[in-house]
């Protein structure tokens, strides 16, 4: 509530928005068991249609902690910076990477350092003389030759390599589903199904 007063929701729609949060129950199940409804007393309503506005209005600020460049989409967040001495920049960033964490902890999130991990771009011709380490909260963080991100697969060198690859195999697998069915279907099916498996990869 304390930062969306900051960003200016004041009055009645606060009135609204702190009724909305401090009277949420939600519950789990599990097959045929339900537990019982308890209060939320931290974070949002999950699957509610105001959830992912106030999650981003509540990670809005995770930028302004640290000098690190931020690329905030959604729950996935990527960060970057560059410098001209890999021993500087690995220093860098774990004093940034602390401020970081103090962010977390003051907003009462976590890291999943399982789908954590970093790396480390230079020119393909350039060996990587200094062994990279980056640590997280005692943690060390595991480096990777590619990651996906946002539905594209990056990889150290920059060559898309590793992202054609994944495109191909996966438009394989596609190709070969709509062969075997293209006798039980009409054209106007088998194309709806071509932009749905095919196409939509392709626009990625």
């Amino acid at each position: 509530m304390k930062k969306l007063y900051h960003f200016g929701v004041r009055g009645n729609a606060q009135n609204l928005f702190t009724s909305y949060l401090s009277n949420c129950k939600q519950f789990v199940t599990t097959y045929t068991c339900k537990s019982d409804k308890e209060y939320i007393t931290c974070g949002i309503p999950q699957g509610s249609v105001l959830g992912p506005t106030l999650f981003l209005i509540y990670i809005n600020d995770l930028p302004d902690c640290h000098a690190i460049q931020t690329v905030l989409c959604a729950d996935d967040t990527a960060l970057l910076m560059s410098g001209p001495n890999i021993l500087d920049l690995q220093n860098t960033i774990n004093d940034e990477l602390k401020n970081v964490q103090k962010w977390l902890m003051q907003n009462k999130l976590t890291l999943n350092l399982n789908k954590t991990n970093y790396l480390l771009f230079h020119p393909a011709k350039e060996k990587q003389s200094h062994h990279f380490l980056l640590n997280f909260d005692g943690n060390m963080l595991i480096q990777t030759n590619e990651s996906k991100y946002l539905g594209v697969f990056i990889d150290a060198k920059l060559n898309w390599k590793a992202h054609i690859l994944h495109l191909t195999s996966s438009v394989a697998q596609s190709v070969g589903v709509l062969y075997k069915i293209r006798h039980f279907l009409s054209k106007n099916l088998l194309k709806i199904l071509y932009n749905a498996l095919i196409k939509s990869n392709n626009m990625q």
